[in-house]
């Protein structure tokens, strides 16, 4: 019967993902990572969907979601090499955008509390890593937060200019 209850949500969650519907994302991505806590994908949405409501409570959950991807994305870049360049490229690519992710996921999760200043450094990680719209705009918004507006600049100048993961 868990084996069942594990594919209804596991149905469930794609649903949310497709509308964008991030407190069933929330919720049901919890659901299955407490049945496989290591799956990197899960880990990623379910974070991004507990920080994107502003709650210091989620976002305590999504800063230990976040770590334990970014610990898993480091595991995972001991992997040995593929068979071609090119395959090589697309996976050190896919690395860095996790890592980048994972970081940002972590600045978000920091800042929402209240802590500004780790949030800022952790979201100027993130974008060094992977440079993004998302990472961009967060690194802005924190630095903004601390009253550094001409630092704030250039972030949100990089946010407008670079595409939007999240379309």
């Amino acid at each position: 019967d868990s084996q069942m209850q594990l594919q209804i949500d596991r149905a469930l969650f794609r649903a949310a993902k497709e509308t964008h519907d991030e407190v069933r994302i929330a919720k049901y991505g919890e659901a299955l990572l407490a049945a496989d806590p290591n799956d990197i994908s899960l880990l990623e949405d379910t974070a991004k969907a507990m920080n994107s409501f502003g709650d210091p409570k989620l976002s305590a959950k999504a800063l230990d979601y976040g770590k334990k991807f970014e610990t898993l994305v480091r595991q995972d870049r001991q992997r040995p090499e593929t068979d071609t360049a090119n395959e090589d490229a697309k996976q050190q690519l896919e690395q860095s955008r996790r890592l980048g992710s994972a970081l940002l996921i972590q600045a978000d999760a920091t800042g929402i509390p209240g802590n500004f200043k780790a949030a800022a450094g952790l979201a100027r990680k993130s974008f060094e890593h992977f440079a993004q719209a998302d990472a961009a705009r967060s690194t802005g918004r924190w630095l903004a937060k601390l009253g550094d507006y001409d630092g704030a600049i250039p972030y949100y100048a990089d946010a407008c200019a670079l595409a939007d993961t999240a379309e």
